[in-house]
């Protein structure tokens, strides 16, 4: 058996781990997708939680640059605030001209009717006037446009599934937790907790091993033993009644595998922890 933390159950992906593979996972689908429809793609984070690089968050053409240097609170007025106000209305995005006459596409991430940011491609140059630089895409045809506004919506939905992953999975990670705190008393079984979360028990099994690492009966195991370990630690109870609190019938066998795990007796982790300053 695996040694257990009997301090906490913790996924075992860091928080700021999780968030840098999110961001990685990001930068890489505005990449990839920028290559295939060959314009700088960019990300406007309404959050401001999203760590990806500064080149995918604003825009970073040598146009856009160009005019910010004279004119950055207006193109914040444009992009920044008037964009994002109107297309929370708007889900299906839009070809929008900037104050300056460069064309974009704009199209907002919506999570579960959460707005989370606005996805935008650009710039183009769209109108009859000379091209004023040379990094301004020029559309070849009339349905260049449209048809990448149709493409920036899928996309739209596949990064909001990727922001909406790690919230999802915290969320079925606390149920699963929760299910097991409250009924670790009586005998747990992968069934029951199938039917709380309105699941097959074919799909649960998976879903433990892929949030946690570890089978149903070695999670539950494992968080039998850490309650043990906070009662040895916090209470005086005895250990045939720290076993029954547990859900395990027998003090012997808590006994046996609490050494096993942790390599000492549990009178001894508790005098330990108890002499502890």
């Amino acid at each position: 058996m695996a040694n257990l933390n009997l301090e906490s159950h913790r996924h075992p992906l860091p928080i700021k781990g999780q968030d840098r593979m999110l961001a990685e996972k990001v930068e890489s689908l505005l990449t990839r997708v920028g290559r295939a429809i060959g314009l700088l793609v960019c990300f406007h984070d309404n959050s401001n939680h999203l760590a990806i690089r500064p080149i995918l968050k604003t825009h970073r053409s040598r146009f856009c640059c160009r005019i910010k240097r004279n004119h950055e609170a207006e193109c914040i007025r444009f992009d920044s605030l008037a964009t994002h106000q109107v297309l929370v209305g708007i889900p299906e995005g839009r070809i929008q001209t900037c104050p300056f006459g460069a064309t974009e596409i704009a199209v907002p991430v919506f999570d579960d009717g959460v707005y989370l940011g606005v996805l935008f491609a650009g710039p183009c140059w769209n109108r009859q006037m000379p091209v004023p630089d040379a990094s301004l895409v020029v559309p070849p045809t009339r349905t260049w446009l449209a048809d990448r506004l149709l493409l920036l919506r899928s996309v739209a939905r596949e990064l909001a599934a990727l922001l909406a992953g790690p919230k999802a999975q915290d969320q079925r990670s606390e149920r699963i937790l929760n299910y097991i705190r409250e009924h670790m008393s009586a005998p747990l079984y992968l069934a029951a907790l199938a039917t709380h979360l309105s699941l097959s028990p074919s799909r649960v099994r998976h879903l433990v091993k892929q949030l946690f690492g570890i089978r149903f009966s070695s999670l539950v195991q494992s968080m039998r033993l850490q309650e043990a370990a906070r009662l040895l630690r916090a209470t005086d109870l005895t250990v045939s009644e720290i076993a029954t609190r547990v859900g395990i019938e027998d003090p012997n066998y808590l006994s046996r595998i609490f050494r096993r795990v942790t390599g000492i007796a549990p009178s001894s982790y508790r005098h330990r922890h108890r002499s502890s300053p």
